[in-house]
């Protein structure tokens, strides 16, 4: 039976952590399950202690955001020896044996690295709003039309992204791919990661066999949409940082100049607070690159 480690990165996330590690209990497959949390100030910590003795706890002195944390988790469980790595939002919880059916169709389909299940709301009413986004632009996926008329084929359907709410993610995947990019604090670390995975030769997809409910209703504020300089900084480095764009750095600067005068237009931010903006964002990437980037594997080469 393979060895799959279940990592939840938390933080504050009291309201949803019983029903997120309820589900994960009695599985037929053996799960090892590992929380990072990213210094809570509220219960989480103590609910999980309390309820879930079974349950590994990896405590982080800050918020180190999504990615990072998850790396944490992603290293310990690789140097353990586990084939699959199952990423999991402390705001999500599977249904029945969504693991195993997800892990079956990723050894059938080798040609695929991650693997997700069917998002649903928290209500299991609609499918999760930003799931539902995602499927819509995917054009050339069959999912969201067989889905909507009801004609699902109990297959493995091939995307171009679904966001990383949950990820099972196969060990030669992570061997190829590396680890979660660490410029990305929240937002666009999935993105990325995809961008690397299909660089790789490898396919992301959606077994319509698994569900899960994620409980994330969309938010009258969003911490990217309502921090135009955030904004900005994240669309340059999933341009920086996208392997297809290897080499283009006139294409990319012409495109960051395109950006930035949107943003200034549409934000009022001035040319020397964009400008900055544009100068350490590359400042940061180019140091990473060096210092971060390629390391992501050193972690990963005992085998």
């Amino acid at each position: 039976m393979p060895k799959v480690c279940v990592i939840v990165v938390t933080y504050n996330g009291e309201e949803y952590i019983m029903k997120c590690l309820s589900s994960l209990q009695g599985h037929s497959q053996d799960l090892h399950i590992l929380v990072v949390d990213n210094d809570s100030k509220d219960q989480t910590v103590s609910i999980i202690e309390h309820n879930f003795p079974n349950v590994e706890v990896i405590r982080n002195k800050k918020n180190l955001g999504f990615g990072k944390a998850n790396n944490i988790g992603l290293i310990q469980a690789y140097k353990k020896g586990y084939q699959y790595f199952f990423l999991l939002n402390q705001d999500a919880w599977i249904e029945g044996n969504a693991i195993e059916q997800i892990i079956a169709a990723l050894k059938t389909n080798p040609s695929y690295g991650i693997v997700s299940p069917i998002h649903l709301n928290g209500t299991g009413d609609r499918l999760q709003h930003d799931f539902k986004f995602f499927m819509e632009k995917n054009e050339a996926s069959d999912f969201l039309k067989h889905y909507e008329s009801s004609r699902l084929n109990n297959e493995l359907y091939e995307v171009d992204f679904v966001n990383a709410a949950a990820w099972m993610i196969s060990r030669i995947a992570l061997q190829k791919v590396g680890l979660f990019h660490p410029l990305f604090f929240h937002y666009g670390e999935d993105d990325n990661y995809v961008h690397r995975l299909h660089d790789k030769g490898l396919k992301i997809g959606v077994d319509s066999n698994s569900i899960i409910y994620h409980d994330h209703e969309i938010k009258s504020f969003n911490p990217l949409k309502h921090k135009p300089e955030k904004e900005f900084k994240q669309e340059l480095l999933r341009a920086y940082l996208n392997p297809q764009n290897r080499g283009k750095r006139e294409e990319l600067a012409n495109y960051a100049k395109k950006r930035k005068r949107k943003f200034k237009r549409e934000n009022s931010l001035n040319g020397l607070t964009a400008s900055w903006i544009k100068f350490k964002t590359m400042i940061e990437v180019y140091n990473h690159e060096k210092r971060y980037y390629k390391p992501l594997y050193r972690h990963l080469n005992d085998e």
